[in-house]
């Protein structure tokens, strides 16, 4: 989903085998994660908290920025049409809403490029779709279920910790390697 981002250089898939291997002996060179032979897990080091927020503070932005066009598509399960010239705007100013009631914790969420990259990200993905001068739901998520299934999707990968937890220092998170 997040292509369109500057950060991607190169997408990690179940093609791309070497650029996944790459990446983690990047990491493992770095000192970034540990892993564990014996039960083939990876650990985040928790020495590396300032690198793991900072990554953070990069990514968390853009998902939320992808968060508020979903709800904001969610609207348009009532409202049906929205002019494409006037999307960006009304997503922003949902945005800056959601950031003022402290339910979004970035205001960088609301920046009109990564904006423009969800919508144009939903379009392709064909959750919105557009029609000569209007954007609406594709007919493919018409059903409000899947349209908020997506967006529970999407909310998974939202800050959902604060800066405590990622500090405390017993705090290690594991992941299992899957062959």
């Amino acid at each position: 989903m997040l292509k369109r981002e500057d950060f991607l250089k190169e997408r990690i898939s179940a093609s791309k085998r070497e650029l996944f291997d790459q990446t983690i002996q990047y990491m493992l060179q770095r000192r970034i994660i540990i892993i564990n032979y014996n039960d083939k897990s990876v650990f985040l080091r928790t020495s590396q908290e300032t690198l793991q927020i900072f990554e953070a503070s990069i990514i968390w932005p853009m998902v939320d920025s992808y968060y508020i066009t979903l709800l904001f598509a969610l609207s348009l399960t009532q409202n049906k049409n929205v002019e494409a010239s006037l999307i960006q705007k009304r997503i922003q100013w949902l945005g800056e809403s959601l950031y003022l009631d402290k339910t979004l914790f970035f205001f960088e969420s609301c920046n009109q490029e990564s904006i423009k990259n969800a919508v144009n990200t939903f379009l392709e993905m064909k959750v919105l779709q557009r029609n000569s001068v209007f954007i609406n739901i594709h007919p493919n998520y018409q059903d409000e279920k899947k349209l908020e299934a997506l967006l529970a999707k999407v909310n998974n990968y939202r800050m959902q910790v604060s800066s405590k937890d990622i500090l405390n220092a017993d705090n290690v998170t594991s992941y299992q390697i899957q062959d």
